[in-house]
């Protein structure tokens, strides 16, 4: 071997054994598995809460609007209402009672924080009879319109409670229920009004002619409720010509005083802006007013009506047999009114009934007319008393003659222009005259039940009327005639 080539065959001879070792360690190392990391995250603990604010009261109810309550408050509180129309609250934590309902108050301070509930529900407290003028009434027909005052215990109105009035002498002065309306009814003479709502009453004298000379004289611009006790005893101070002064809750007083007629106008120019005065009757105090409006109305009131339906009659034989004929009917009324207290009303129907059972041979034509007077003994009830005069066409003609009386309700729904209508008259009377003998009916009954619409002007109803006669025992027949009603009227006055 050359000895220059020595060095350089060396070299590659190691390098090959090199690789050949590490060849055989390769496959060692790569059977152990490598060192896994694991990161392990400790729990964080929750702040604590930060606690409920300090703050009393925690729930507020008030019963009467403008009343306040203060609040506990840390210092530097906050507070503020969610509804501004129940109520607020101020800076320095005074809640004040604003209109009916329930809300909440959020206050805070920092971290901290509460809920407050209000609740306000205004309870009615005094109520207190005022009139628009003097309570007096010259002659019969006379009319005055009666208010009554109602307040909280811190005198705020209520208006929620709906004032009901009554005359203690319906004979004397009649007052509409609902609107307060007071019409003399005597020539002369002393009544007693009662305006009361939810369990609160108040009286005031209302005098009518003769008495009307010496009457009270109401100075107030607050006036409370008084008890009917301190009622009669300023009316008996009256009749025994001298003043006295009542006090109501708070210290509000009111006086009765005598005068009489020629010092009324000077007592009156006297009052202030909150006063009732006395005045002497003018001409135009004959005239009633509105119950609605409050407006004046002529005394005398004429109403012309139309009137259309459908109407049914039956008959039950006296074999057993049913004959039924039904048809749509019209007609008009006429009511004339005077002075409020007497009525009178004229009534035409007609219409043909076409028949229904087989038993019927030809359609009934019906006509009738009546006549009615009524007298108003309360504001929601009349006497009425008439007549009336029918006359059925079929195979024979029948012509009936009725004298009938009972009475009829008119009262007011939910104070408004609607009205209950309800009359019950009994038929003691009748008689007929027909072309074939038969007997008439020994008793009838009429009854109506509906609802009516009535302002100044215009009225509406819809009436379900129903009559039955009984006839006598030994002929074994009845009789029944039902109608349902629509009427429309307009009311003239003069």
């Amino acid at each position: 071997m050359n000895t220059r080539l020595a060095p350089f065959l060396v070299v590659p001879a190691f390098a090959a054994l090199s690789l050949a070792c590490v060849g055989e360690k390769a496959p060692q190392q790569a059977a152990q598995p490598a060192p896994e990391t694991v990161f392990v995250q400790q729990p964080v603990a929750p702040p604590p809460a930060p606690a409920p604010l300090e703050v009393s009261p925690r729930a507020i109810a008030f019963d009467a609007l403008g009343d306040t309550v203060h609040l506990a408050l840390p210092e530097g509180a906050t507070c503020v209402a969610a509804s501004g129309d129940i109520a607020t609250v101020d800076e320095q934590g005074l809640v004040k009672a604003v209109g009916n309902g329930v809300t909440h108050l959020r206050c805070w301070e920092g971290e901290h924080n509460a809920s407050i509930r209000v609740t306000v529900t205004q309870q009615l407290a005094r109520v207190a009879v005022v009139a628009d003028e003097g309570l007096a009434m010259r002659r019969s027909g006379d009319s005055l319109h009666l208010g009554l005052a109602r307040v909280d215990r811190l005198g705020t109105p209520v208006t929620d409670a709906r004032p009901t009035w009554i005359s203690l002498s319906p004979g004397v002065v009649r007052v509409d229920s609902t609107t307060g309306v007071a019409i003399g009814v005597a020539d002369t003479g002393t009544a007693r009004v009662v305006g009361s709502a939810d369990r609160f009453a108040d009286t005031v004298i209302v005098e009518v002619g003769v008495k009307a000379a010496s009457t009270t004289l109401l100075s107030s611009s607050g006036r409370t409720s008084l008890s009917r006790s301190r009622t009669l005893a300023r009316a008996n101070a009256q009749r025994n010509g001298r003043p006295s002064l009542s006090a109501g809750p708070g210290g509000i007083a009111t006086q009765a005083v005598t005068t009489d007629a020629a010092t009324q106008q000077q007592q009156q120019q006297q009052q202030g802006p909150g006063g009732i005065g006395v005045r002497q009757a003018q001409n135009g105090d004959s005239l009633f007013r509105d119950p609605q409006t409050g407006d004046f109305t002529n005394a005398r009131t004429l109403a012309p009506t139309l009137m259309a339906g459908f109407a049914e009659y039956r008959i039950l034989t006296t074999a057993g047999g049913l004959e039924k004929t039904s048809g749509p009917v019209y007609g008009g009324e006429l009511s004339i009114m005077t002075r409020g207290v007497l009525s009178f009303r004229f009534n035409f129907l007609t219409g043909t009934l076409g028949k229904d059972t087989s038993t019927v041979t030809k359609d009934r034509k019906l006509a009738s007319g009546s006549f009615d007077a009524g007298v108003t003994i309360a504001p929601w009830l009349t006497l009425v008393a008439g007549a009336e005069a029918r006359r059925f066409e079929d195979v024979t003609v029948q012509r009936w003659i009725m004298v009938r009386a009972g009475a009829e309700a008119n009262f007011s729904l939910g104070g408004g222009p609607l009205r209950g209508i309800a009359r019950l008259q009994v038929v003691p009377l009748i008689s007929i005259a027909s072309d074939v003998p038969t007997s008439a009916p020994s008793f009838g009954l009429l009854s109506a039940l509906g609802i009516g619409f009535e302002n100044r002007r215009i009225s509406s109803s819809l009436l379900y009327d129903i009559e039955r006669f009984s006839f006598p025992a030994n002929t074994g027949r009845k009789e029944q005639f039902g109608a349902l009603m629509f009427r429309f009227g307009y009311k003239f006055g003069w």
